[in-house]
């Protein structure tokens, strides 16, 4: 078995051949074939041209970082059929888009059969071959992933070297782990990552939520395999916390089903008390600490390519890349959500685009302008309070009371603005 000590170098090699795919294209016509070149150039793919049937497997030999073949069906000598199946037998990791003349359907409907991902007429157009393409790349390539068992983890930071590292010894220890990060770090994701690394791999990962869940005992007594990644542990009183902890103390090493917590870190530090301090400390124990997206600068792009290609699939956009003003806008930004909120950054970005690079001018008012939601929320509140002490003329008292506050918690608020300020 490959050590996780080494794999972050693979998995960041097949990264990058997702967001740079080199398309080799085969077209006996080399007008149609440089007009096809043009377009993958506009979409910042690199790309090569073979005209003749014969060079096509020779190419493929000499070109290992090829992902994509965008392959005519009727070339002269080897038809583009036996060029497909000498693809799908010799490079299976190379991805198929035929091309065709709308009297030739038979052809591209074997091709599809036959296992290419796609096929389009001819003559070319530019956005219908350009979205198959992105398609191609978001649908057929990201998998390739999970073969190096990083589901999906995207990252370019040196960081998760030593935890992939720690992944692989704990999840095969079988031993008690906290996933420790905050709101939308990825938490669930490296559970998946653990689970997918441990020796409970053949049965389910389950998500279960320590609030909702009134029955945790009798659920893991009647479960005997796979993995549990416990949610709120956090929020629960410092009784309950101890009670659980007791009970898994109680469990010996190796029973089934694998445990693991995810913990937000923010919740965590606000519940830390007296009280819970020694719980906490059995179960950070073995603790993998995810860093906030502000922490990861190196993936903010990679990121962010990664949700454009996602969602320029997902709805049927013809957009490329990023405009550099807006990537550097993107970069800039603290992430108070993390991943999650730039998630929904690209995804709207997408929506309203109508160009075919994503510009400064559709990124939302907040991120352009570095405020995050909460800030202008906190932004807001305060000038409610400002404007309802200058309505009372300055009585605190009659102030909290048209806010709906405590005079107490009026006082806590004011001082923390003017210590903020």
């Amino acid at each position: 078995m490959m050590s996780y000590a080494i794999q972050p170098n693979l998995f960041q090699v097949s990264l990058m051949s997702i967001f740079r795919p080199n398309i080799l294209i085969v077209d006996d016509q080399i007008q149609t074939a440089e007009t096809i070149q043009e377009i993958t150039e506009a979409l910042k793919y690199k790309s090569s041209i073979v005209i003749k049937s014969t060079n096509v497997i020779s190419h493929l030999n000499n070109n290992s970082n090829i992902n994509l073949v965008l392959l005519d069906v009727s070339m002269p000598t080897i038809n583009g059929e036996e060029i497909q199946d000498k693809i799908n037998n010799m490079f299976p990791h190379i991805g198929i888009i035929t091309l065709t003349t709308s009297n030739e359907l038979q052809k591209a409907i074997y091709s599809i059969k036959n296992g290419a991902f796609n096929y389009l007429l001819k003559p070319i157009n530019k956005q219908k071959l350009s979205l198959a393409i992105i398609s191609y790349i978001a649908n057929n390539n990201l998998p390739s992933i999970t073969k190096i068992n990083y589901l999906n983890h995207i990252t370019n930071e040196v960081i998760f070297k030593d935890i992939y590292h720690d992944i692989h010894v704990l999840g095969y220890k079988h031993e008690l782990i906290t996933i420790l990060g905050e709101p939308g770090t990825g938490k669930k994701l490296i559970a998946k990552i653990i689970h997918s690394s441990s020796t409970s791999k053949f049965g389910p990962l389950q998500i279960i939520d320590l609030k909702s869940e009134l029955n945790f005992e009798e659920i893991l007594k009647l479960s005997n395999s796979g993995t549990f990644a416990l949610e709120g542990f956090e929020e629960l009183t410092p009784q309950k916390q101890e009670d659980i902890i007791n009970y898994i103390d109680t469990r010996k090493k190796g029973d089934p089903p694998n445990l693991l917590f995810c913990i937000d870190s923010i919740k965590y530090k606000k519940q830390l008390n007296n009280s819970n301090e020694s719980v906490f400390e059995r179960i950070l124990k073995n603790k993998i600490i995810l860093p906030p997206l502000r922490e990861r600068r190196n993936d903010i792009k990679l990121l962010s390519q990664y949700f454009l290609i996602k969602y320029t699939s997902q709805y049927e956009r013809y957009i490329s890349n990023f405009q550099e003003e807006a990537i550097e806008i993107i970069k800039n930004y603290a992430f108070p959500e993390n991943i999650t909120e730039l998630d929904k950054i690209i995804s709207s970005a997408v929506l309203v685009e109508r160009s075919n690079e994503i510009c400064a001018s559709s990124l939302p008012y907040h991120i352009k302008n570095n405020v995050s939601i909460e800030d202008q929320f906190e932004k807001i509140k305060y000038k409610a309070i400002l404007k309802t002490l200058n309505d009372t003329q300055g009585n605190k008292t009659k102030a909290s009371k048209k806010l709906g506050m405590a005079k107490s918690t009026l006082n806590k608020l004011l001082k923390e603005y003017q210590n903020n300020n």
